[in-house]
């Protein structure tokens, strides 16, 4: 929370000018569509930073699909309260979102939902990661094996391990 309440007094970090663009998960997305959600401010300030440096954010079919499962949800709990469930028990963070924001019925605040697609992409321009980036079950067996091994070999002040390491990564043996 202080780091929100400071983010003007935060220096600028050059880390962004190096980034070519942001992949934004269900949780971020989440954040922004609710602005009670504890981190929505948070979410923006990503948002409006990344915009001010023209770093694109995207979102991929995995965190689609988890939206519209959260969305599915969302409805089959909202028809649960209706029905007489108990409103202490809210489990979406859209109805909690939609209890406390009490502008709208269900139905408009659902519609909204639905649309969520082109609400992330007209106010904050996120848009779907164009590039197919779905991994066969060898590459992700070999990164998953591979990875542990390169960030041991990495903290290893062994000689020899660095030089292993700079072979595996294709750097030059000096």
């Amino acid at each position: 929370m202080d780091l929100i309440l400071r983010e003007r007094e935060m220096p600028s970090l050059n880390l962004i000018d190096n980034v070519g663009f942001l992949l934004v998960d269900t949780t971020f997305l989440v954040a922004l569509m609710c602005k009670t959600d504890p981190t929505y401010l948070l979410a923006l300030a990503v948002s409006n930073q990344s915009k001010k440096r023209s770093v694109p954010l995207f979102y991929t079919e995995e965190t689609k699909h988890e939206m519209w499962s959260l969305i599915s949800g969302s409805k089959s709990e909202m028809q649960g309260l209706v029905v007489g469930g108990d409103p202490k028990v809210i489990r979406s963070q859209f109805v909690n979102d939609f209890n406390r924001l009490k502008k709208e019925k269900w139905p408009e605040y659902y519609a909204d939902l639905c649309n969520w697609e082109k609400i992330v992409e007209v106010f904050w321009n996120i848009q779907l990661f164009p590039y197919d980036c779905s991994i066969d079950e060898g590459t992700y067996n070999y990164v998953k094996v591979t990875l542990p091994l390169l960030d041991q070999l990495k903290r290893s002040e062994d000689r020899s391990g660095s030089h292993i390491l700079r072979k595996l990564l294709g750097m030059s043996n000096k």
